[in-house]
């Protein structure tokens, strides 16, 4: 009896495996990308280093932080400390960015990675009032040697296709716009602010771009603590909200810190677009001074945030997902999605911990109806249900097939029970019963199995 209750709990251990594992496949996520960015990086130093030690994890073995893919870095400002680099022989080139990123024994897979640079203040020399155009110019030649560092041009765009969606990154230089607005005494490129307006509007009614996002190195509303500039803001913020960026990216200030404006509305196609424009400050590459991070009561942000002080002024640096996702039984292409953002997720560069994340919707129409994020909780986690409809269905009827093995067991043991009285009573009826009765157990001494080899890090792609 006992070989004939473990026949029957075989299939139905079977059956519970399984659908266990379809509510496990119908999750909705279908498609993530990252790509990684960081600002105020360009020193040779702890934390810089151990930056890239988590960003080379993060590029070798994406699918361990939810991704496909890590396809590219953004690099945000004041790329060489502390005035930059005189030109393409310069050996910061060779201490600050080839030795900690481009060491191909060391961090082999973040040295494969292009990096999108701009360039902050420091990089033009910044020994006021004097400013050094010609050293952000060799940045821009040492695109020529080395095909991976690239940056064009002080000005330029980057049309990507990330997770099956359009998207557009406007880099710009913002070290003009910030002396022009504040410093018009060494104003140069006057026209900057014209340029980016100019480019922005190309993709206005274009509904086939899903994002735009504005990268630049002068953050604009940095909270307290920050480099507060409200002549800056006053010039560049009306130009991204006017075209309906979806989330913007700065360095400059040497903490993690965002908000949104929600006066963003947009009057003349509201129903396509979200309302709402991200601020986001990324500027803790080189070490942090999180402490000082604080929010004006006057700001005109809501939903602020600022990372928390963290040990040692350890430096940060984030990892950004593009997330698209479907109901169930769709098909998994970008132009049948039912709803994508992009989350923005920051992590510590010592201990690699995520600190915060925060989501911006997708841009498009065909996102609309349903593509606002979850809300940020007040640590900047989004706040996510426990079990989609899909998994809830599935552990019912997982819960609905044990309850059918119980049964079963249950009658076994009954049927079990009746037999041994009968045969307890004929047995009685020849005085041949005995006092104890074996029930058929073994005497096997368990054995312990021999661990696996778990290799930390294997890639797959999903």
């Amino acid at each position: 009896m006992i070989a004939c209750r473990h026949a029957l709990l075989g299939p139905l251990l079977l059956l519970l495996v399984v659908a266990i594992s379809r509510s496990d496949a119908a999750d909705s996520t279908i498609t993530t990308d990252c790509f990684l960015s960081m600002g105020d990086w360009g020193f040779s130093n702890v934390h810089v280093q151990h930056l890239a030690f988590h960003m080379e994890n993060m590029t070798a073995h994406p699918n361990l932080f939810g991704c496909r893919s890590v396809q590219f870095l953004l690099a945000l400002g004041d790329n060489f400390y502390e005035t930059g680099v005189r030109n393409t022989t310069d050996p910061q080139w060779e201490t600050t960015y080839r030795q900690q990123f481009r060491n191909a024994s060391q961090t082999p897979a973040l040295a494969a990675l292009p990096f999108y640079a701009i360039a902050g203040n420091h990089d033009y020399g910044r020994d006021d009032p004097v400013v050094h155009p010609e050293y952000v110019q060799a940045q821009i030649d040492y695109s020529a040697i080395d095909p991976l560092w690239r940056f064009p041009a002080t000005n330029y765009t980057i049309h990507v296709n990330v997770s099956g969606v359009q998207g557009r990154f406007v880099m710009m230089n913002t070290e003009p716009m910030h002396l022009c607005a504040d410093k018009k005494d060494i104003c140069f490129q006057p026209d900057q602010a014209e340029w980016v307006d100019k480019t922005l509007a190309l993709w206005d009614d274009d509904h086939s771009v899903e994002f735009i996002a504005a990268i630049g190195h002068h953050n604009l509303f940095s909270p307290l603590g920050g480099h507060v500039d409200h002549e800056y803001d006053a010039l560049l913020s009306p130009i991204l909200e006017r075209h309906r960026v979806s989330f913007t990216l700065f360095g400059h200030s040497h903490f993690a810190a965002w908000g949104k404006n929600p006066a963003v509305t947009n009057t003349t196609n509201e129903t396509d677009f979200p309302g709402s424009l991200w601020y986001i400050t990324n500027g803790a590459a080189r070490g942090s001074d999180y402490n000082n991070c604080t929010w004006a009561d006057d700001t005109p942000l809501l939903e602020t945030y600022c990372a928390p002080p963290l040990d040692n002024e350890e430096g940060a640096f984030m990892l950004h997902r593009v997330i698209v996702t479907a109901e169930p039984n769709n098909t998994t292409t970008a132009s049948s999605a039912s709803a994508g953002y992009v989350e923005h997720c920051l992590y510590g560069s010592e201990s690699g911990v995520k600190i915060g994340c925060v989501s911006t919707p997708l841009r498009s129409k065909q996102h609309r109806s349903t593509s606002a994020p979850p809300p940020s909780s007040p640590q900047g986690e989004p706040n996510k249900p426990l079990l989609s409809n899909t998994q809830i269905g599935g552990i019912a009827a997982a819960g609905f097939v044990a309850l059918i093995a119980l049964t079963v067991i249950a009658a076994v043991r009954i049927r079990r029970a009746r037999q041994y009285q009968q045969r307890r009573g004929a047995l009685e009826a020849q005085n041949l019963c005995s006092t104890s009765i074996d029930v058929g157990l073994t005497d096997k001494t368990p054995t312990t199995p021999t661990p696996k080899n778990r290799s930390f890090g294997t890639s797959e792609v999903m």
